[in-house]
């Protein structure tokens, strides 16, 4: 079996460690989005003063081109309580991400969750919806989640080698 372009950015979970309060699973365009998408949960986690363990998984749009990629994904999606798109702001490859959600996610959904798109701006930041928060939102609304939206810049936001590794929030103390 071939090894994919972008594995999983985040570490296997530590099986003697505390049950997760919190899985967030994140779907992503290329390496930048990942980044991108990795800071900002790392962020978002120090602000809420997230001290119990967090579960963590990502994968590269590639994982549909594998033959069980898209129901694999699902799985672990389905179990989140965040589930992080990162795409680059009105990317084509969106439109594989909302049949994959329509398709494999949203009969596997049982609990609440919030799905947070990660728009990637390139060049000058528009003021306007892009279309990805355009076909996200009702995505959202039809798997029972709730819908958040941010956009970022990765050249001044987001230098090389300043991200943060998300097990730094795995152990509270």
């Amino acid at each position: 079996m071939a090894e994919a372009p972008f594995p999983n950015i985040y570490p296997e979970p530590d099986p003697a460690a505390p049950s997760p309060s919190l899985f967030v699973a994140t779907l992503f365009e290329d390496q930048t989005t990942a980044d991108c998408a990795q800071r900002l949960m790392c962020r978002i986690l120090e602000m809420a003063d997230q001290a119990s363990p967090v579960q963590d998984y990502a994968w590269g749009l590639q994982v549909f081109d594998q033959p069980d990629g898209m129901a694999a994904a699902a799985r672990r999606a389905a179990a989140a309580d965040v589930l992080v798109v990162a795409a680059y702001r009105d990317s084509p490859a969106l439109h594989r991400i909302v049949e994959w959600l329509q398709r494999w996610l949203s009969p596997l959904r049982e609990k609440r969750g919030a799905l947070v798109a990660v728009i990637i701006e390139q060049g000058e930041a528009g003021h306007t919806v892009s279309r990805n928060e355009e076909l996200l939102a009702p995505i959202a609304r039809e798997i029972d989640m709730d819908f958040f939206s941010t956009r970022v810049s990765p050249s001044a936001e987001f230098p090389r080698g300043t991200i943060p590794h998300p097990s730094s929030h795995d152990d509270p103390g």
